[in-house]
C-alpha cells in the first residue's frame, strides 16, 4: 500500500545553515488493512513507542518505560495513521538526495578547488554527527568495484591520522559493510562500520572533520562553514563511524558517514546507535532529483529464523588471545542469537595441513586440553551446549604446526555435512541459513608461494600479504578469484543448491596494528558471499561479533520488506502495539538484508506485523 503525499524539500544554498526546525503538514490519514505480500522479521521488546503526537507525527526518541503487551489473536490493524516526519535536501551542485528527520540540522559546506562531482552535505542529530557527500573517483583505472572505493578511503583515512598525529594505527575495521546494489541502482558497499582511537579528546564533530578531509584529500581548515560541536557535547579519543560508498557511473561516489562516541555508540539502552545507522547506512542518500513516498507493509508472522553456523580456526600460538576474546564473549553472542528467537547450531573445525593425516572439515564435540585431540565426534553443537563450543574454541580438532589450511577446511566443513537433513546434528538442516566465520591472523596457506593444495601451487608472496598491504596488484587479484572459482561454486549452490553459504571472516585487514597477515581469499569468499570483515587486532572482537550475529539474524529471517525504507522513517508496530527501534529491547532494521528482526520481543504466530516507512523515488 503507498501513499503519495507531499516531501518537504529542502534546496540547501551553498554554505546556507538549513532551519532548525521544518514544519511539515500532516498527512491525512486513515489507512486501514492491506494485506501485502511482504515479509519482516522478528524479536523482542520491553517498552512502548509514545502514544502519537496531536499532528500525527511519532517521535522515535521518546519511548516510554514499562512492559509491551502484545494481545493474542489475529488483529485488524492497519497502516499507523501517523509517521515519523522527515525532509528531502538537495544539495547545491545537484548531486545528490538526502533524507532525515526533520529535527535534524543540514547544511552545505565549502570545499576547496570548483570539482562539479565534489558537493558535502554535513548532518547534526543529537550526539551523532553526519555527512553526505559525492566526490570523482580517485586513480579510477584501479577502480573496478566499490569494495575498491572503500579500501582506497580506509588508506587514505590511515594514513591521514598517521600524518595529522591522530596515531599511527589509530583505526581498525569492526565490520567490512555488505556488497551490494543502492536503493537507486549503483553497485554499493552498505555500513561499514571503522572504530577510532586517537592520541587526544574529540568531539564527534572534530572526529567527522577529520574524516571528511581525509576522504576529501584537504585539510579540516579547508571546509568551509563547518558547524561547531554544541555546548556541553561528549569528548572523547574513541570514536564509531559508519560508512557507506556507492560507485556511481562517471567515475563518481557517493558516501554517507556518520560518527559517534564508541561509548555513545555501543550503549544499546540509547538511540545513538540507531541513528549512526541510518545516517550512515545509506539509506538516507540518492542521486539528485528523488523525492519520498509513503508504504506500509502489512503481513501476518511466519516461520521463525534458523542458523547452522561453521566456525573455521586458526589454532597458532598467535591465536591464542583471539581464541580466548571469542570465549569471553560467547555469552554475548549466544544471548544475543537467543534474544532474537534464532533457532541456532555450532559447529567448530580446524586448520590443519590436509597432508598431516586431518579430516578435512571435521566438527568438535569434545572437551579436551590435549592438543593433539580430534575432536571426537562429528557434530554440530546445540544452543545449549555452549560451555563446549568455547572449549572447541580453544581447542579446534587436530594440532596444525604453523600451517594454516583454512580455505580446504571450510570447504569440506560445508560438503562434508550435506546432503542436508531433519533432526541428524552430522548434517546441516533442510530450512536453515548456512554460515562460515573463518578466524585466523594468517593469510590462506593454500595461496602462499611455496605451498599447495590439490596439486594447486600456492603463488603470493610475504610482502603481498603482509599487515601494511591493502590491496592485490590486478593481476594477483584476478590469479586469486580463479583459484577460489571451486568456493565460489560451492559456496554460491551452483554445485550443489544445499550447499549455499553466507561467509565471515575475523582475520588481517589493510594496515592492522598486530602484524596480522592479510586475509586475501578469505576476504573474497566474505565479498562474494554477503559477510563481514572483522580485524583480528581488535582488543575485543565482540563488537565484530555483535555484528556478524545481527547480520545472521538478519539473513535468516524468511521475512523481508516490500521496498527499501529509508530506515529514519520506520514505524512497527505488532497486532497495533508500537514497538521501538532498539538493539536491546525492540526491532532492528537491516539495511544489507533489508528486513526487520526483534530483540526480547516475543511475537506469536499469525501476529498481525505492519512496517510504515518512506522511501525514495523518482
Amino acid at each position: 500500500m503507498k501513499h503519495p503525499a507531499t516531501d518537504r524539500v529542502t534546496p540547501i544554498a551553498p554554505h546556507a545553515r538549513t532551519p532548525n526546525t521544518i514544519t511539515r503538514p500532516a498527512l491525512l490519514a486513515l489507512f486501514r488493512l492491506a494485506l501485502v505480500t511482504l515479509i519482516v522479521v522478528f524479536a523482542a521488546c520491553d517498552n512502548r513507542f509514545p502514544v502519537p503526537a496531536s499532528d500525527s507525527r511519532a517521535d522515535p526518541d521518546a519511548a516510554v518505560d514499562g512492559p509491551i503487551v502484545i494481545p493474542d489473536g489475529p488483529s485488524d490493524a492497519g497502516c499507523p495513521a501517523d509517521e515519523i516526519a522527515t525532509t528531502v535536501h538537495r544539495d547545491p551542485r545537484g548531486t545528490m538526495t538526502f533524507v532525515t528527520r526533520d529535527i535534524v540540522k543540514v547544511r552545505a559546506i565549502g570545499v576547496p578547488g570548483d570539482q562539479p562531482l565534489t558537493s558535502v552535505l554535513v548532518a547534526d542529530d543529537g550526539e551523532v554527527a553526519a555527512a553526505a557527500l559525492t566526490a570523482p573517483v580517485a586513480e579510477p583505472d584501479k577502480i573496478s568495484d566499490p569494495r575498491d572505493v572503500l579500501t582506497q578511503l580506509q588508506q587514505r583515512a590511515a594514513d591521514y591520522f598517521a600524518r595529522e598525529g591522530i596515531g599511527s594505527e589509530a583505526l581498525t575495521v569492526r565490520g567490512s559493510g555488505t556488497s551490494g546494489t543502492s536503493a537507486d541502482g549503483f553497485p554499493d558497499v552498505k555500513a561499514a562500520v571503522w572504530h577510532i582511537n586517537g592520541n587526544s579528546r574529540l568531539s564527534a564533530w572534530g572526529m567527522r572533520s577529520h574524516l571528511l578531509a581525509a576522504v576529501l584529500a584537504v585539510q579540516p581548515h579547508q571546509l568551509s562553514n563547518m558547524p561547531t560541536a554544541p555546548s556541553g557535547v561528549e569528548q572523547s579519543e574513541s570514536f564509531v563511524a559508519k560508512l557507506t560508498v556507492v560507485l556511481r557511473p562517471g567515475d563518481q561516489i557517493a558516501v554517507s558517514l556518520a560518527v559517534a562516541t564508541a561509548r555513545a555508540y555501543d550503549d544499546v539502552t540509547s538511540t545513538v546507535g540507531t541513528r549512526v545507522d541510518d545516517l550512515g547506512g545509506g539509506s538516507a542518500l540518492g542521486v539528485a532529483g528523488l523525492r519520498t513516498e509513503r508504504v506500509c507493509d502489512v503481513a501476518q508472522a511466519r516461520g521463525s529464523a534458523m542458523a547452522d553456523i561453521i566456525f573455521v580456526v586458526d589454532e597458532s600460538g598467535s591465536m591464542n588471545d583471539n581464541r580466548a576474546d571469542i570465549v569471553n564473549n560467547a555469552n554475548r553472542f549466544f544471548a544475543k542469537a537467543k534474544a532474537a528467537g534464532l533457532d541456532f547450531r555450532m559447529g567448530v573445525a580446524g586448520m590443519k595441513n590436509p597432508s598431516k593425516g586431518a579430516v578435512l572439515g571435521k566438527f568438535c564435540s569434545n572437551i579436551s586440553s590435549d592438543p593433539q585431540d580430534d575432536g571426537g565426534q562429528d557434530r554440530f553443537l546445540g544452543a545449549d551446549e555452549q560451555s563446549t563450543f568455547s572449549a572447541c574454541i580453544s581447542n579446534p580438532p587436530y594440532f596444525e604446526g604453523g600451517a594454516e589450511y583454512g580455505l580446504a577446511h571450510a570447504y569440506h566443513a560445508v560438503k562434508r555435512h550435506l546432503p542436508r537433513a531433519v533432526n541428524d546434528p552430522t548434517k546441516v538442516r533442510a530450512g536453515a541459513e548456512l554460515v562460515l566465520i573463518i578466524v585466523t591472523d594468517e593469510a590462506p596457506q593454500e595461496l602462499k608461494q611455496g605451498a599447495s593444495y590439490n596439486d594447486v601451487p600456492g603463488f603470493l608472496r610475504y610482502s603481498d600479504y603482509r599487515s601494511t598491504s591493502c590491496s592485490l596488484p590486478f593481476d594477483l587479484e584476478a590469479k586469486t578469484e580463479a583459484y577460489l572459482k571451486p568456493w565460489f561454486d560451492l559456496f554460491s549452490g551452483r554445485d550443489d543448491p544445499q550447499a549455499r553459504t553466507a561467509v565471515h571472516v575475523i582475520g588481517g585487514t589493510c594496515k592492522n596494528a598486530c602484524k596480522a597477515e592479510v586475509a586475501y581469499g578469505y576476504q573474497a569468499l566474505a565479498q562474494r558471499f554477503g559477510g563481514q570483515v572483522g580485524d583480528v587486532c581488535q582488543a575485543n572482537l565482540g563488537a565484530t561479533l555483535d555484528l556478524i550475529i545481527e547480520s545472521i539474524i538478519a539473513a535468516a529471517s524468511p521475512r523481508k520488506l516490500r521496498e527499501r525504507p529509508v530506515s529514519a522513517s520506520l514505524i512497527v508496530e505488532v497486532n497495533g502495539v508500537r514497538i521501538p527501534r532498539s538493539r536491546q529491547k525492540g526491532v532492528l532494521y537491516n539495511v544489507a538484508a533489508n528486513t526487520l528482526s526483534f530483540i526480547n520481543v516475543d511475537v506469536g504466530q499469525g501476529a498481525l506485523v505492519v512496517a510504515s516507512y518512506r522511501r525514495m523515488t523518482r
